[in-house]
């Protein structure tokens, strides 16, 4: 949603290329193996490329969730663009895990209950899948931010509460503005939607949509290239039912385990976070 909201802005240029991955991949030359797994873009000059097109935008930026996670995505990026500015959105930890693993089952890249996929994480990543997998680990905040804070001074990092995006969407878009000081602007012309997933209704439909090469043949066959993708987004629309919540067991082991982690977040901003796991 922030990617779609600063792209809107006529003073900031987004790459098109939403999560390249770049300053997460450093050296790392392998696949990654997990099902559906995206490579990032691993080459300079082909990173550089995706803003060839920035015109007289004041500001330009992508936006990698790898990130925040990373353990090298600090010093690459202090290295390369000392004067960047960082902005972190975080969420519930547990909702941002769950949030995280029913975007994989609506994708069809996720089998394992939720419970099971939280434990098979850390081995998963040791074997070559993509860090993202690790649901449990890409929610540690505090530990996450100290090695951001240790590379950039504190004015040149922006901390956004997942849930003042929604609730107040101008005023918090408002103050991003301000901290990236590019001009104010409605709320009416950055609008943007909460990324969402569930479990299909039809799940034959779904699973057809999502071997994009052969559906988009089809439907591209009888209608034009735009108005066939409006049709798959609206069909997924359609088709999406509900997500489900966690166990109360998994979401009573992961709040146990976030609580160091929270504590240090609040330690590290300086503010008190929303009653996440009260």
């Amino acid at each position: 949603m922030l990617h779609d909201i600063l792209a809107s802005h006529p003073d900031i240029f987004m790459s098109r290329n939403k999560e390249p991955w770049f300053f997460a991949l450093g050296a790392n030359t392998q696949a990654f193996t997990g099902p559906g797994d995206g490579q990032g873009v691993r080459e300079r000059d082909a990173y550089l490329n995706l803003f060839a097109n920035r015109g007289t935008s004041a500001v330009v930026g992508e936006a990698s969730t790898l990130y925040l996670a990373s353990p090298i995505a600090p010093r690459a990026v202090q290295q390369e663009v000392p004067e960047a500015k960082i902005v972190a959105i975080l969420r519930n930890p547990v909702d941002r895990a769950f949030s995280n693993y029913t975007q994989h089952r609506w994708q069809g890249r996720e089998t394992l209950t939720f419970e099971a996929a939280v434990a098979a994480g850390p081995e998963r990543v040791s074997s070559g899948w993509a860090p993202f997998w690790d649901y449990r680990a890409m929610s540690n905040y505090g530990e996450q931010l100290d090695r951001w804070y240790s590379h950039f001074p504190r004015d040149q990092i922006k901390i956004i509460f997942f849930d003042d995006l929604i609730s107040d969407q101008g005023s918090t878009i408002a103050d991003l503005f301000r901290f990236l000081d590019v001009r104010d602007m409605e709320l009416s012309v950055v609008r943007g939607q909460v990324n969402a997933a569930g479990e299909p209704k039809w799940s034959r439909l779904h699973a057809f949509l999502r071997r994009s090469s052969r559906s988009k043949r089809i439907l591209q066959s009888v209608m034009p290239r735009k108005l066939s993708a409006t049709l798959r987004a609206e069909i997924d629309k359609r088709n999406r039912g509900e997500a489900g919540q966690p166990s109360v067991e998994i979401s009573a082991q992961l709040t146990a385990g976030y609580q160091d982690q929270l504590a240090l977040t609040e330690y590290l901003i300086d503010r008190k976070l929303p009653p996440w796991l009260s």
